[in-house]
């Protein structure tokens, strides 16, 4: 089986080290970054495809809709 991508989004640092560290050693996915708000997610996002986008909804800049 495939590995599937993931992505986190969320301004809170401490959520996004725990996401990482949760999915750090996962059979089933492969963790290619994070970001602490919307914009900097979608530029780093702009050139590459992930299976999944886990984001907050509420955050500065551009938020999760």
């Amino acid at each position: 089986m495939n590995k599937k991508t993931v992505y986190f989004v969320d301004d809170n640092v401490e959520i996004l080290q725990e996401l990482k560290s949760a999915f750090a050693n996962s059979e089933d996915f492969i963790v290619l970054g994070s970001a602490t708000n919307g914009t900097n997610c979608i530029m780093d996002l702009r050139n590459r495809k992930i299976d999944i986008l886990v984001l907050d909804m509420i955050m500065p800049k551009k938020d999760g809709l």
